[in-house]
């Protein structure tokens, strides 16, 4: 049996990146979606309208820095001690992501494909494949144009599609910072728990 650490996951990899990722321009913007998140409801297909206001400095940021503030804040927020003010997390991230979705010419969050696809979530791409029996997904890199190609070259099948998919996250990982590859394989935060007698 095993357990997800998530107080090790905020201590170790989410609070450092949140300090070290929102300074300047995006500590603003991050303080702007948590001061309106009773206005920004998720409307039809999951997504958020983003105010004109937002949706101009969201378009100012660049891809990586983007993908990379979506996938921390989500991740702070998601792995947060209880009491801990997370305020606007799963909003910020949702912006983010529609804004990447659109730069780099990707379906919408809700779309549907059967086979093969790559999809956008909380700045992080994964591979897909959806069968009559089976939906698999495996997130493998931070969003880019670079790792989009890559990853919409990988065919996998329902046999192979876990390995194929985590050799690709091991070769894309490898030449970012430690912390943030524990964001995206977050295996080495899965303990194993004893049963009980």
């Amino acid at each position: 049996m095993s357990n997800f650490d998530y107080e090790a996951a905020w201590t170790q990899c989410a609070r450092p990146l949140m300090k070290s990722t929102f300074s300047g321009s995006l500590a603003y913007l991050r303080s702007q979606v948590g001061a309106r998140t009773s206005d920004l409801k998720q409307g039809k297909g999951l997504s958020i309208p983003i105010p004109d206001d937002l949706l101009t400095r969201f378009r100012d940021i660049d891809t990586r820095t983007l993908a990379i503030a979506s996938r921390v804040f989500h991740r702070y927020g998601h792995w947060a001690p209880k009491g801990t003010s997370v305020r606007g997390s799963w909003q910020f991230s949702n912006m983010a992501d529609q804004i990447l979705r659109e730069r780099l010419g990707m379906l919408p969050r809700t779309a549907h494909v059967n086979g093969n696809s790559v999809q956008l979530h909380e700045g992080v791409l994964r591979v897909c494949l959806s069968t009559r029996h089976v939906w698999l997904w495996t997130a493998v890199a931070i969003a880019s144009a670079d790792a989009l190609k890559v990853c919409q070259a990988l065919k996998t099948t329902e046999e192979t599609h876990k390995e194929q998919a985590l050799k690709l996250r091991d070769t894309l990982l490898e030449s970012e910072p430690e912390t943030l590859a524990a964001l995206i394989d977050t295996s080495r935060f899965i303990v194993a728990t004893l049963p009980r007698a």
